[in-house]
């Protein structure tokens, strides 16, 4: 498979990642609408428990596979070695959640919608089992373009039928079957560009599984606690709560959605040319590290503010005045975010260094946290509380990665006064245009945002020229530069 240059890849994947969650945004949204927030939370509760349960099988693989990959594309048989496992983990986990429910006689309704989504984990990208597997050559190849066309198809494949299915007023069995169909074409390109790229076939096999094991298992549990960290709020709040502010709060967390475009875009991107130049040029990695992490920052801290000052006006746009109620929510949740996705770039830093041990320590700390805060918060302040757990316990994960990052061989210093000041410039801004309507607010926060970034230089000569270097623009960049 010809190797990408990293510009094509990167603009392959923002514009495959920005397309497809926009679409799947809007199928989400009319989902919503449509359902109401109670049958809304039903589902949501359901499709967090499947996730929480895939990730059981997950043990690991897919970021050592993926290092491994990247390094030496011969490692073929590791993918199929993991594929076949994780089959087999999933046949015993059907089996098992079946007889579980026949036993604890959970709602027959709730069953059947369990056992439809079960398929999700061999086919949708979203849960980053079976299909996620078959990304890693591409994404090795800096061939995300392929799968990027996958996903869009899935998307758009997925609001088609949500729009085939608010039409018809169909049940919540039938539109589960809808949203598990919706994956298939993009999971079918996928093994077809697999079989055309010759070098690879799809076989059942099972070797070098010790060592994958043992590489692995810092990242199994981390896993499993990632995903506890970003579903159990929902099942807790459909089973101790109701499944109205299920609901409400489900409808918060689909509106941050779109973020994970930013991290995901920058981490596969750097991922393989980190990997493969960290013991050549240490000073490069170390420089692409510190980019890396101001464009996600800048970003994430601009759609934080933006629901801060708007939470009300988004909801109102997107669900309508009956999840006004969830604006607190929501804005604890878009703070959340930043925090869990700027350690979503520093787990991966330590996955390349070799000491993913921390990323388990990490998770461990997040979930116990976690569960602290919605142990003493939960019932008296409902999804209100479920967010402020959120928020406080991702801090206080992002502060350990960072402790742990700087003791390593790429360590950065992130923050400095003049970036400390030019977001408090930023937040200042949006407090005073608070008042303007959705869209005028938007124009001129954006703007300003701009302006403010290329007055304070907030990045600095040696990042236009890293840019430059890695994408290998044109010469008006560098004339930009001066």
């Amino acid at each position: 498979m010809k190797t990408s240059k990293p510009l094509k890849n990167l603009f392959s994947i923002i514009f495959g990642r920005s397309s497809e969650l926009i679409l799947t945004f809007f199928a989400i949204t009319f989902l919503i609408r449509y359902l109401g927030a109670e049958k809304y939370g039903l589902f949501s509760a359901i499709v967090a428990t499947i996730a929480i349960l895939s990730k059981f099988i997950d043990l690991g693989f897919s970021q050592i596979i993926f290092r491994e990959f990247s390094a030496d594309s011969s490692k073929k048989d590791v993918i199929n070695s993991a594929i076949s496992i994780r089959f087999l983990l999933l046949i015993l986990l059907v089996v098992f959640y079946n007889l579980f429910a026949y036993f604890t006689k959970i709602n027959s309704q709730e069953v059947i919608i369990s056992n439809i989504l079960f398929l999700n984990i061999v086919v949708s990208a979203k849960l980053r089992n079976i299909r996620d597997l078959l990304e890693i050559p591409f994404k090795s190849s800096l061939r995300m373009d392929i799968v990027m066309i996958a996903t869009f198809i899935d998307a758009l494949t997925l609001l088609l039928f949500v729009l085939f299915v608010s039409y018809f007023k169909l049940s919540l069995v039938q539109i589960s079957i809808f949203y598990v169909a919706a994956n298939i074409p993009g999971f079918s390109i996928l093994v077809y560009f697999l079989h055309k790229w010759k070098p690879f076939k799809i076989k059942i096999m099972f070797k070098n599984l010790k060592w994958l094991l043992l590489e692995s298992m810092p990242l199994f549990g981390a896993g499993i606690l990632a995903v506890l960290f970003m579903q159990l709020d929902v099942v807790l709040l459909k089973h101790f709560i109701s499944s109205e502010q299920a609901g409400l709060y489900s409808a918060a967390i689909r509106v941050g959605v779109p973020l994970s475009i930013i991290p995901l875009s920058i981490v596969t991107t750097i991922f393989p040319i980190i990997t493969k130049s960290k013991n050549e040029d240490l000073g490069k990695s170390k420089q692409i590290v510190e980019f890396a992490f101001k464009m996600l920052l800048i970003l994430l801290l601009y759609s934080a503010l933006f629901i801060t000052f708007k939470a009300e006006a988004v909801l109102k746009l997107l669900y309508g005045a009956k999840f006004l109620s969830a604006s607190t929510s929501l804005i604890l949740l878009f703070w959340s975010f930043t925090f869990y996705y700027l350690g979503v770039l520093l787990q991966n830093l330590n996955t390349i260094i070799g000491k993913q041990k921390y990323n388990f320590y990490y998770s461990a700390l997040l979930v116990a946290t976690f569960l602290i805060m919605l142990f003493i918060t939960l019932l008296n302040l409902g999804a209100v509380g479920a967010g402020l757990s959120r928020l406080i316990s991702a801090f206080i994960g992002f502060l350990f990665l960072y402790f742990i990052l700087n003791k390593s061989e790429l360590s950065v210093n992130f923050f400095r006064a003049k970036q400390i000041f030019f977001f408090i410039v930023i937040a200042a801004t949006g407090y005073l245009l608070r008042g303007a309507n959705l869209i005028i607010f938007t124009l001129l926060f954006t703007l300003l945002l701009m302006v403010v970034t290329v007055l304070s230089k907030y990045f600095s000569k040696e990042d236009y020229f890293l840019l430059y270097k890695l994408l290998k623009e044109p010469k008006w960049l560098e004339r930009f530069v001066k």
